[in-house]
């Protein structure tokens, strides 16, 4: 089970306050992404519970969500790591996914849409965008100049960032399910849908994404990595699913392992998968 997460936020309040829960999987969603008619947000001290890592391997850089928060960890003595940037990288939503790619650190943050960071400095990381989406952003994978997010009960989301100032849509695509991770291997983007399983969808047009195939995992999809020709699939109490999407529009299990716990996220190196399998 899911530990609860409860994001404290401070607001100014003049005459009401306007807030709202969602409750998914034992976790409460604040929508904390916007402000209301008479609620302006003014700060927060987010941080908390981790559910999304990304890295640096270059400069030996570990960035590790922590509730409404990102650290960036030194894990060149990997026995001592440090972070770098105390607590100045701030969210406005839990962070859920985390993407890296040419110093610019890309966040999926709950009701708090999609961040865009650079951290080029990792001591001094700088907020340059942000777009909120409709849905719950749970997760990011950018390729080229498009970021796409996998956002719960809205679906897949295609946002252009090549001007990551100022992000806009440009496309999505409304999964079945409930949209829980996202990997591009254009011109496929591969969802774990929950419920729905796995997802492939054509985005070779950003601005018209559209399925091409799917296979329904036994379990609930929450994530994905694919390393051709295969989609490793974290599949809940059913553990890590392997599908073969050499034919996108008739993807096929070849393989599973029963993991012990309730398979979360999985990576993929050369022949090893690891899968983050929580109880």
């Amino acid at each position: 089970m899911k530990k609860n997460i409860f994001l404290i936020l401070v607001f100014l309040f003049s005459f009401t306050l306007s807030f709202g829960f969602q409750e998914r999987d034992f976790r409460f969603e604040s929508f904390s992404g916007f402000d209301s008619l008479n609620v302006r947000f003014i700060g927060n001290w987010p941080f908390g519970s981790s559910y999304a890592v990304s890295y640096d391997l270059s400069r030996n850089l570990v960035f590790c969500g922590t509730g409404g928060g990102v650290y960036i960890l030194d894990v060149s003595n990997p026995q001592n790591p440090r972070n770098l940037c105390g607590e100045s990288l701030k969210t406005r939503g839990i962070v859920e996914g985390l993407f890296y790619a040419n110093s610019k650190l890309y966040i999926a943050c709950g009701q708090g849409g999609l961040e865009i960071w650079d951290v080029t400095e990792p001591s001094n990381p700088q907020k340059l965008g942000y777009y909120f989406t409709p849905g719950y952003a749970r997760s990011v994978y950018v390729s080229s100049s498009y970021a796409y997010v996998a956002d719960g009960g809205a679906g897949l989301r295609v946002i252009d960032v090549s001007n990551p100032s100022n992000p806009r849509e440009v496309g999505y695509y409304d999964t079945p399910g409930y949209a829980y991770g996202v990997y591009v291997s254009y011109p496929y983007a591969y969802v774990a849908d929950d419920y729905a399983g796995l997802r492939v969808i054509d985005v070779s047009n950003p601005s018209n994404p559209r399925e091409v195939g799917y296979y329904d995992t036994p379990g609930y999809a929450y994530g994905v990595y694919v390393s051709y020709p295969y989609a490793y699939v974290a599949d809940d109490y059913a553990g890590l699913r392997v599908i073969d999407v050499s034919n996108p529009s008739n993807p096929r299990e070849v393989g599973y392992y029963d993991t012990p716990g309730y398979a979360y996220g999985v990576y993929v190196s050369s022949s090893y998968a690891y899968v983050a399998d929580y109880y």
